[in-house]
């Protein structure tokens, strides 16, 4: 029976290795220690209809992605009444807004125009929005999940699953161990350590607040240098984020960015001006115009390389890793 062997342990390898797991496939994950180039830890992520760009090339350059955005979502959507999921997937409203009247309805795909977001239809903005100057909105209903504790979830359940892991740093696909297929979903990382120039950064930046915030649903907007958006994580810790600063590998909070978003989350939600500030999190996104699923080989090795689109990972991520799984066992036949 094949082994494989999986570098990085970010949603998309661990959700690789756990769908080998069970089919019974032999798996040892390698991944940085420090997590060095992982976007988990920045802050939450909102599952929506991304639609994001499939492969222009490779064995899966004709993978359906509005399905598996669909399938990823519904998936989502079941874990929300799983108990060991408590606390970590909970179901919140989406409202976006807009400060341009001119744009119409087209300017809804302007909130987060890295993910290609596909949105509803347009709804009634809160009284307070429109006192602000938004006048456009954007509702619905979806799951909202807590990135760091989700991707710390799925590993629990790889190695509960009996997937081994490894913590170092690899630099080069010669240090990966075994001699079966690899599987290298390290993001940022194939970058910075193995000179794929494809992938770029996206640098984030978020900021937890504490106290009495008032925010039960997540309301984000667009803004030429950052799109806001405000998250509450409970009753008295409000998250904002994110910057869309780009190919800039700083890993020190600025601080103009932190006071701009905080600008523009109290005009927003007024609430935020009395609000404690916690801590900054800056973390990068692995990004590229398409996900990647491709195979090559490398010294004797067949490779399969996947990027989920950083952000984007997390809406596709359960049904992307049935597919690569499903490759990599057609790969190792």
């Amino acid at each position: 029976m094949s082994n494989f062997s999986i570098v990085g342990h970010g949603v998309v390898g661990t959700t690789v290795g756990i769908a080998l797991r069970k089919r019974q496939r032999r798996t040892h994950t390698v991944t940085d220690p420090n997590d060095t180039f992982s976007a988990h830890k920045g802050g939450v992520g909102i599952g929506e209809y991304q639609y994001l760009k499939g492969p222009t090339k490779g064995p899966l350059r004709d993978l359906d992605m509005r399905r598996l955005n669909h399938d990823c979502l519904r998936i989502w959507h079941g874990l929300e009444s799983d108990p060991s999921w408590q606390g970590i997937v909970s179901r919140k409203s989406v409202t976006y807004f807009s400060k341009d009247p001119d744009l119409g309805d087209d300017n809804l795909r302007e909130c987060l125009p890295e993910q290609n977001a596909e949105r509803l239809t347009a709804a009634q903005l809160p009284e307070h929005l429109r006192e602000a100057g938004f006048v456009l909105a954007d509702r619905f209903d979806t799951s909202v999940f807590d990135t760091n504790k989700a991707c710390l979830k799925l590993r629990n359940d790889y190695r509960q699953l009996g997937g081994s892991l490894e913590q170092r740093v690899v630099r080069s696909y010669d240090e990966v161990p075994g001699d079966g297929v690899i599987i290298d979903t390290t993001g940022l990382g194939r970058r910075m350590f193995l000179g794929d120039r494809r992938i770029w950064a996206k640098r984030g930046q978020t900021l937890i607040l504490r106290g009495k915030h008032g925010l039960t649903e997540v309301l984000g907007a667009p803004g030429k240098v950052l799109s806001i958006n405000l998250v509450p994580l409970d009753e008295n810790t409000l998250l904002i984020g994110a910057s869309k600063e780009v190919n800039d590998y700083n890993t020190e909070a600025d601080v103009d960015t932190r006071e701009a978003l905080r600008r523009a989350a109290e005009l927003i939600w007024p609430a935020v001006k009395n609000l404690t500030f916690v801590e900054d999190r800056v973390r990068f996104r692995p990004m590229y115009e398409n996900v990647i699923v491709e195979t090559h080989r490398w010294n004797g090795r067949k490779v399969i390389l996947v990027n989920g689109l950083g952000g984007g990972g997390w809406s596709n991520c359960f049904s992307l890793a049935e597919e690569v799984a499903n490759l990599a066992l057609a790969v190792a036949a």
